[in-house]
Protein backbone atom coordinates (compact mmCIF):
# COMPACT_ATOMS: atom_id res chain seq x y z
CA UNK A 1 0.00 0.00 0.00
CA UNK A 2 1.34 3.42 -0.96
CA UNK A 3 1.70 6.13 1.63
CA UNK A 4 -0.80 8.97 1.39
CA UNK A 5 0.78 12.19 0.21
CA UNK A 6 -0.25 14.99 2.50
CA UNK A 7 1.52 18.15 1.39
CA UNK A 8 4.39 17.68 -1.00
CA UNK A 9 5.18 21.08 -2.48
CA UNK A 10 1.62 22.06 -3.36
CA UNK A 11 1.43 24.37 -6.37
CA UNK A 12 -1.03 26.58 -4.53
CA UNK A 13 -3.32 26.62 -1.56
CA UNK A 14 -6.61 28.40 -2.01
CA UNK A 15 -9.60 28.90 0.21
CA UNK A 16 -13.22 29.94 0.01
CA UNK A 17 -15.37 30.91 2.98
CA UNK A 18 -19.16 30.49 2.85
CA UNK A 19 -20.27 33.09 5.39
CA UNK A 20 -23.92 32.02 5.41
CA UNK A 21 -23.08 28.36 6.12
CA UNK A 22 -20.01 29.28 8.24
CA UNK A 23 -17.83 26.81 6.35
CA UNK A 24 -14.22 27.25 5.21
CA UNK A 25 -13.06 25.23 2.20
CA UNK A 26 -9.29 24.88 1.78
CA UNK A 27 -7.92 23.36 -1.43
CA UNK A 28 -4.41 22.17 -2.17
CA UNK A 29 -3.91 22.87 -5.84
CA UNK A 30 -6.99 23.46 -7.98
CA UNK A 31 -10.29 22.45 -6.34
CA UNK A 32 -11.25 18.99 -7.57
CA UNK A 33 -13.70 16.19 -6.82
CA UNK A 34 -12.59 14.21 -3.78
CA UNK A 35 -13.71 11.75 -1.17
CA UNK A 36 -14.72 13.46 2.07
CA UNK A 37 -13.53 11.78 5.26
CA UNK A 38 -15.04 13.10 8.49
CA UNK A 39 -12.14 13.20 10.94
CA UNK A 40 -14.27 14.67 13.72
CA UNK A 41 -14.93 18.02 15.35
CA UNK A 42 -16.39 19.52 12.18
CA UNK A 43 -13.33 18.79 10.02
CA UNK A 44 -13.69 16.98 6.71
CA UNK A 45 -10.51 15.80 5.02
CA UNK A 46 -10.78 15.80 1.22
CA UNK A 47 -8.84 12.95 -0.33
CA UNK A 48 -8.19 12.16 -3.99
CA UNK A 49 -8.17 8.43 -4.57
CA UNK A 50 -6.68 8.85 -8.03
CA UNK A 51 -3.76 10.94 -6.75
CA UNK A 52 -3.55 9.14 -3.38
CA UNK A 53 -3.25 12.55 -1.76
CA UNK A 54 -5.00 14.99 0.52
CA UNK A 55 -6.42 17.72 -1.70
CA UNK A 56 -8.19 19.85 0.86
CA UNK A 57 -10.00 20.38 4.13
CA UNK A 58 -13.47 21.58 5.00
CA UNK A 59 -13.91 23.27 8.38
CA UNK A 60 -17.51 23.49 9.54
CA UNK A 61 -18.49 26.16 12.07
CA UNK A 62 -15.35 28.30 11.71
CA UNK A 63 -16.94 31.51 13.01
CA UNK A 64 -18.31 29.77 16.10
CA UNK A 65 -14.88 28.20 16.75
CA UNK A 66 -13.11 31.55 16.51
CA UNK A 67 -15.66 33.29 18.71
CA UNK A 68 -15.45 30.51 21.27
CA UNK A 69 -11.66 30.67 21.25
CA UNK A 70 -11.72 34.45 21.71
CA UNK A 71 -14.11 34.21 24.63
CA UNK A 72 -12.53 31.08 26.13
CA UNK A 73 -8.84 30.74 25.26
CA UNK A 74 -7.44 27.24 24.97
CA UNK A 75 -5.55 27.68 28.22
CA UNK A 76 -8.80 27.11 30.12
CA UNK A 77 -9.17 23.61 31.50
CA UNK A 78 -11.89 21.61 29.65
CA UNK A 79 -13.63 20.86 32.95
CA UNK A 80 -13.81 24.60 33.61
CA UNK A 81 -15.45 25.06 30.20
CA UNK A 82 -17.96 22.37 31.15
CA UNK A 83 -18.81 24.22 34.37
CA UNK A 84 -19.00 27.55 32.54
CA UNK A 85 -21.37 26.17 29.87
CA UNK A 86 -23.53 24.58 32.57
CA UNK A 87 -23.71 27.86 34.50
CA UNK A 88 -24.67 29.84 31.38
CA UNK A 89 -27.29 27.26 30.45
CA UNK A 90 -28.73 27.27 33.96
CA UNK A 91 -28.88 31.07 33.97
CA UNK A 92 -30.76 31.01 30.64
CA UNK A 93 -33.22 28.39 31.90
CA UNK A 94 -33.78 30.26 35.17
CA UNK A 95 -34.40 33.50 33.26
CA UNK A 96 -36.94 31.80 30.97
CA UNK A 97 -38.60 30.14 33.98
CA UNK A 98 -39.40 33.61 35.29
CA UNK A 99 -41.51 34.23 32.17
CA UNK A 100 -42.91 30.77 31.34
CA UNK A 101 -44.38 28.28 33.80
CA UNK A 102 -44.30 25.21 31.53
CA UNK A 103 -41.07 23.19 31.50
CA UNK A 104 -41.72 22.27 27.85
CA UNK A 105 -42.06 25.91 26.85
CA UNK A 106 -38.95 26.89 28.83
CA UNK A 107 -37.03 24.12 27.03
CA UNK A 108 -38.35 25.13 23.61
CA UNK A 109 -37.54 28.81 24.17
CA UNK A 110 -34.08 27.89 25.44
CA UNK A 111 -33.43 25.89 22.28
CA UNK A 112 -34.50 28.90 20.19
CA UNK A 113 -32.06 31.10 22.13
CA UNK A 114 -29.24 28.57 21.81
CA UNK A 115 -29.80 28.18 18.05
CA UNK A 116 -29.45 31.97 17.68
CA UNK A 117 -26.27 32.07 19.78
CA UNK A 118 -23.58 30.04 18.00
CA UNK A 119 -21.06 30.64 20.79
CA UNK A 120 -23.35 29.27 23.50
CA UNK A 121 -24.31 26.35 21.26
CA UNK A 122 -20.65 25.50 20.68
CA UNK A 123 -19.99 25.74 24.42
CA UNK A 124 -22.85 23.35 25.19
CA UNK A 125 -21.79 20.87 22.50
CA UNK A 126 -18.19 20.96 23.77
CA UNK A 127 -19.37 20.59 27.37
CA UNK A 128 -21.38 17.51 26.44
CA UNK A 129 -18.36 16.06 24.65
CA UNK A 130 -16.10 16.70 27.66
CA UNK A 131 -18.37 15.67 30.50
CA UNK A 132 -21.23 13.75 28.94
CA UNK A 133 -24.95 14.37 29.22
CA UNK A 134 -25.43 13.11 32.76
CA UNK A 135 -22.70 15.37 34.18
CA UNK A 136 -23.96 18.39 32.24
CA UNK A 137 -27.58 17.78 33.31
CA UNK A 138 -26.49 17.35 36.94
CA UNK A 139 -24.54 20.62 36.87
CA UNK A 140 -27.39 22.55 35.26
CA UNK A 141 -29.92 21.05 37.67
CA UNK A 142 -33.06 22.37 35.95
CA UNK A 143 -36.14 20.41 34.83
CA UNK A 144 -35.82 21.66 31.23
CA UNK A 145 -32.16 20.73 30.72
CA UNK A 146 -33.10 17.31 29.28
CA UNK A 147 -34.92 19.07 26.45
CA UNK A 148 -31.74 20.97 25.58
CA UNK A 149 -29.48 17.92 25.71
CA UNK A 150 -31.93 15.96 23.55
CA UNK A 151 -31.95 18.76 20.97
CA UNK A 152 -28.15 19.16 20.92
CA UNK A 153 -27.48 15.40 20.96
CA UNK A 154 -27.37 15.30 17.15
CA UNK A 155 -24.40 17.70 17.19
CA UNK A 156 -22.20 15.26 19.11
Amino acid sequence: MDAVRILQNPPEVSWDYDEEADVLYVSVGKPQPALGVDIGDGVILRYSETRNAVVGLTLIGLRARLQDEQQHPSGIDPSQRLIQAAEETKALLNQLSQVYSSVAIVGAKAIEEIECNSVLKAQIVNALKVGGMTTFETLVDHPAVGIITAAVKGEL
